[in-house]
């Protein structure tokens, strides 16, 4: 879905007996664009962090002595020369900053494709996450490469660019909409709106258990089989 048809059919649809929706004419108040984008962002966040939509892996490779590797896009070799000091370890993919985005670390490999236990004390090879976003490596040296699964977020929307793309699935687009209306309408200060907010979180809340307990939101993650083959490690 591009960011262009999103904005028509919150037109059309529950905006379309407000000005900021043109009274139902299929666009958005340009004056107000910026504010209905920010209200989408949330609203993706609020879905990628309650879904795994977007299952990514990323490479690092570690030091000797050095336990702590935050999954942060300043921790990338290409974004690295932003932060005075800096030791980098996380390789970017394909001639492109690293962009980051994690929410939570799912899985780690060893560079053979072996996955590691994860949090659990009683395995001596296991690997930990003290942050949703750091791994924790208790006996590392230097040279050792690792496959790190992730949940991750949405690229960010950013104004001016009505062709950018919306990447969920059809049956997460009502959930985007509903969620996107109700942070509109609690920003606003009438009554009215007020119980229109309310609705809309009903609905939000409504249509994502459907989605869990009908399991639709079921995907196949990321192709991360061959992830160190693919990388030239073996």
């Amino acid at each position: 879905m591009l960011l262009a048809e999103l904005m028509r059919q919150l037109s059309l649809g529950v905006f379309s007996n407000l000005s900021l929706g043109m009274e139902g004419k299929g666009t958005i108040d340009p004056e107000r664009e910026e504010m209905v984008i920010h209200h989408v962002n949330q609203a993706l966040r609020v879905l990628h962090m309650r879904f795994e939509l977007v299952v990514e892996n990323v490479f690092i490779n570690t030091f000797a002595n050095m336990t702590l590797y935050p999954l942060r896009p300043q921790n990338s070799y290409m974004n690295s020369y932003k932060v005075k000091g800096c030791k980098p370890f996380i390789q970017d993919p394909y001639g492109c900053p690293w962009e980051g985005r994690v929410i939570k670390i799912l899985e780690v490999y060893d560079r053979f494709g072996v996955e590691l236990p994860l949090n659990d004390k009683d395995k001596r090879l296991s690997v930990f996450t003290p942050q949703p976003d750091v791994l924790e490596i208790p006996m590392p040296w230097a040279g050792q490469n690792f496959s790190v699964t992730y949940q991750g977020l949405h690229r960010e929307l950013v104004p001016g660019d009505m062709s950018q793309e919306i990447n969920i699935s059809a049956i997460m687009e009502p959930a985007l909409m509903a969620y996107t209306a109700y942070g509109i309408y609690a920003n606003m200060n009438t009554q009215e709106a007020l119980v229109r907010s309310q609705e809309q979180m009903a609905l939000y809340l409504s249509l994502v258990q459907q989605i869990e307990s009908e399991d639709l939101a079921s995907q196949s993650s990321a192709n991360v089989g061959n992830r160190f083959q693919d990388k030239g490690f073996i």
